[in-house]
């Protein structure tokens, strides 16, 4: 019987590990940063070694990216689904090598730069950081560009075969003076004319 007690104990302080450690666990939540110029203030809050303790200080962004980190403002930090509270802490703490503080800075004060961290509410003031790394997205989409088609003259003239009419055809590009001198002949035949072919300057043909 005393066997079996001292069984049952230590299977309930394992269990209450596990369910401790697989709760701390879950407390950690991604929270993504967007890059932006002189966008973060980061602190070196402390040196021990070759590590430093990094104070990534932001400001919240007032959209929440879903599926789509392109949502978050330039120059802040959000969860992945909701808000930062106005209650929520507004500073990141985490222990990284001298190294990987450097690289941190470049990408949170480049814009377009995405930086996620795994990180839980220490209730005094800051965030503390399981674990980070940088986000690589794919580039925002861009909107197709707009372009002007060239300016087009039209010269008809009628030639000595009474069944056709010549087009001269210049085609000019805006602000490209000399692609004005650019142009295709096309002969144009009356319906029920038994030709049928196209020609252009240099008389080969066109189907």
């Amino acid at each position: 019987m005393k066997h079996f007690c001292k069984t049952l104990c230590l299977t309930s302080l394992v269990l209450l590990y596990c369910a401790t450690m697989a709760q701390a666990q879950r407390s950690y939540r991604k929270m993504i940063c967007r890059g932006n110029t002189d966008g973060f203030r980061i602190d070196d809050l402390n040196k021990k070694g070759d590590k430093i303790d990094l104070g990534v200080n932001f400001s919240p962004s007032a959209n929440a990216p879903g599926g789509d980190v392109w949502k978050i403002d330039a120059g802040t930090c959000t969860w992945t689904d909701r808000l930062v509270a106005e209650s929520e802490p507004q500073q990141i703490q985490l222990t990284v090598t001298s190294e990987v503080a450097q690289r941190i800075r470049e990408r949170l004060n480049t814009p377009d730069s995405f930086w996620q961290f795994f990180v839980r509410d220490s209730k005094r003031g800051y965030y503390e950081t399981r674990d980070h790394q940088q986000l690589i997205v794919q580039p925002k989409a861009q909107g197709l560009k707009k372009t002007s088609l060239p300016d087009l003259t039209v010269a008809g003239s009628q030639v000595e075969d009474t069944d056709k009419t010549k087009l001269r055809v210049s085609i000019k590009n805006q602000g490209d003076a000399a692609a004005s001198a650019s142009f295709i002949v096309v002969e144009l035949y009356k319906a029920g004319s038994s030709a049928t072919n196209r020609k252009n300057q240099d008389g080969s043909g066109l189907v």
